[in-house]
């Protein structure tokens, strides 16, 4: 599958040179590498929602980024405030811990949904990042429909964020909010209570914690969902990430078996009569 990321590379050239930085409020999509955020909500009872901004950008998990070479891990503790890679401890101040309180005072564990997302809209065409556990029915919908056009409205749930909770001051923040306030993540006028990116996307991109959330990158200038070698986990205040094998392209795979028919052959025929 082809991707066409020059667009990419030229409205994030500035950003990339610099990685993630710290910031007091998230990054939206209209920068062209928006904040990498992990959004979760409850739906049943009295909802709630939480916003935290993960302290990576859309471009260190966009295809082709280092971290989703085989081997990687990403680690964040949502109540020791704290971020690692491959073990290593990130320097940065992570303001997390509050929220996530504040969040499971409302929410009850066994109801809580969590996704992650980013995205790069500073012009056409969009790119966007998104969690999900899509059926192949529902990936051939998001092609065909043509959704990721307007996806980028997403990227106004990320200014509503500004200045509240521990947002607007040093470092990496994050906000917990009660479902009906305005911006609140199961809002229908910012990700929506189906977590399906203001109905354009075909799939929920959040899930049951402690089930783990593939990764998918959505290009609209080709419309294509590319599933990409990587998953995310979050369960108790911890999200971690980890890179898996790359799913073959068909082409690759019945390649792979044609050589492996031949090689199978080859070996029947100097068996010993």
């Amino acid at each position: 599958m082809k991707l066409n990321l020059k667009a990419l590379s030229v409205a994030t050239a500035a950003l990339l040179a610099g990685g993630a930085s710290l910031a007091a409020n998230p990054v939206g999509f209209g920068g062209g590498n928006s904040s990498l955020a992990f959004v979760a909500m409850d739906n049943n009872g009295t909802p709630a929602s939480l916003f935290v901004d993960l302290g990576f950008l859309f471009s260190d998990f966009a295809p082709g980024a280092s971290l989703l070479t085989p081997g990687n891990t990403v680690s964040w503790n949502f109540n020791t405030n704290s971020v690692s890679v491959n073990g290593a401890a990130q320097p940065g101040t992570y303001n997390y811990s509050s929220q996530l309180t504040a969040f499971m005072q409302i929410a009850q564990a066994a109801d809580v949904t969590y996704g992650v997302i980013a995205g790069s809209a500073a012009g056409y065409p969009d790119y966007f990042l998104t969690t999900g556990l899509p059926t192949a029915t529902e990936v051939a919908t998001q092609i065909s429909s043509a959704g990721a056009d307007n996806m980028r409205l997403v990227s106004e749930m990320y200014n509503k964020q500004a200045g509240l909770g521990t947002f607007g001051s040093t470092g990496f923040g994050a906000v917990a909010l009660n479902g009906s306030d305005a911006a609140a993540v199961n809002n229908f006028g910012n990700f929506g209570p189906d977590g399906n990116w203001r109905l354009n996307l075909a799939w929920n991109a959040t899930v049951a914690q402690g089930t783990a959330n593939d990764l998918y990158f959505l290009d609209n200038d080709t419309y294509a969902v590319t599933k990409l070698a990587g998953q995310f986990n979050y369960d108790n205040g911890v999200l971690n990430f980890q890179t898996t094998s790359p799913v073959p392209e068909p082409s690759a795979f019945m390649m792979a078996m044609a050589g492996l028919a031949v090689l199978g052959y080859a070996g029947r025929r100097r068996e010993p009569r």
